[in-house]
Parts: C-alpha cells; structure tokens; sequence
C-alpha cells in the first residue's frame, strides 16, 4: 500500500510452504550465496501482512489441502488465486532485490564499487539498466492489478509429485518453481511466456526442472 507506518516482516516465501524450517536456504541468482526462506523478508504494513496477504495464502492452503489431483483438478478461479499468489512473489522478489546490495562471495574479492548496487541491478543479466530495474518492477506491480488471469492459466503447470521435502527456484521476471511436499503439489509459473496449450508449457516446464536437478 505504499505506507511506512507499522511495517512488518513479510515472508517472500511463506513459512508454512518450506514448513518453517530454519535451516532451510536456496542459491540466489545473482552471487550464488546461500539464503535462508526465513530471514528473506521484505517490509509490509501490518493490515497488508496479516489482512490482505495472510487471506489469500489461507485460501492457497485449504485449496492445496482440499484437492486431490488423480481425481480433480483446480477451478478458475483457483487458477486466478494461484497465478494471483505468484505475481505477488514475483513482486517481493523484485523489491528484496531493489533493498539488498551486491555481497562478496566468499571465495571472490570485495570490489568496492559493487557495494553500492542493489542486486536488482545484477539479476539475471549484468547490462541491466537502472531503467530497465524499475521497470521491471513496474510491470511486476501491474500484473497485480489484472483481476483476471484467464489468459495465463497455460502458463501455470499444476503437477502431483511424490517427492518428501520442499523444493524452489526462481529466475526474476522469467518462471518460479515451487514443489510443495506437504500437499503432493508441484506447481511451475511463467511469468513472461503465453502458450498454446497447457501441455507444451508442461514440456517447456520438465525440460528447465531437468536442467536444475
């Protein structure tokens, strides 16, 4: 909502998707540092945390908990809820991005004049311009403001997995991958591709899961 009154912690990913597991981290793009989902935290009022936001994972929660995807699969307007939840992710992502600097790896060297960037800056591609960042992150925001997500739900790839534990990955502005071991849920979201049909961006989605695992 734009305030910096009575600013909270907001999960980027919530906890109860990697099971509030302390101990639990992923790579990040840009230096390949370990961070753990805890401490990845962004500033949010508390009406938008505990209102706004905690409404919408708890419905996320009891769809996940309530379907059983060998004999049903998700509504519409489950597609718009979840679709909805990613974008706002993505979003997060965008602004830790714009609030944490570049850190020094530790096996590289301190380079003084990266301690002054924001990651955003440095994601994905090194030529990324100011411009370009806030840009980006303009185009994240609006995507928030689209009620209807119909002509995305291709994009979003809903799977059954047997898997035990919590997976994620993400690259900023392309897709985010999240495997949710408590429902038996892998889910995969392309942020910037439309597709045909749901089945090639099924393809599309195993073929860049193969790559990471």
């Amino acid at each position: 909502c734009g305030t910096r009154n009575d600013l909270t912690k907001e999960h980027v990913i919530p906890k109860w998707a990697f099971g509030n597991r302390p101990e639990k981290y992923f790579i990040t793009n840009t230096n390949r540092l370990r961070q753990t989902y805890n401490q990845t935290t962004v500033p949010a009022c508390s009406i938008c945390n505990s209102k706004v936001l905690a409404s919408l994972e708890r419905e996320i929660v009891r769809m996940f908990t309530d379907i059983n995807l060998a004999t049903k699969y998700f509504s519409n307007k489950n597609h718009d809820h979840i679709i909805l939840w990613f974008e706002i992710i993505e979003f997060k992502f965008h602004v830790l991005n714009m609030r944490r600097k570049f850190l020094k790896s530790k096996s590289g060297e301190y380079v003084s004049y990266l301690a002054d960037f924001p990651i955003s800056i440095l994601q994905d591609e090194a030529s990324l311009t100011p411009s370009k960042v806030f840009s980006n992150i303009r185009k994240a925001h609006r995507r928030l403001g689209i009620k209807s997500k119909q002509s995305r739900y291709n994009s979003l790839v809903v799977f059954k997995t047997t898997n035990t534990d919590f997976h994620f990955f993400h690259r900023t502005n392309h897709f985010i991958f999240l495997e949710l071991a408590e429902f038996g849920v892998g889910l995969f979201y392309f942020f910037d591709r439309e597709f045909e049909s749901f089945t090639l961006a099924h393809e599309e989605a195993m073929n860049i899961i193969n790559e990471v695992y």
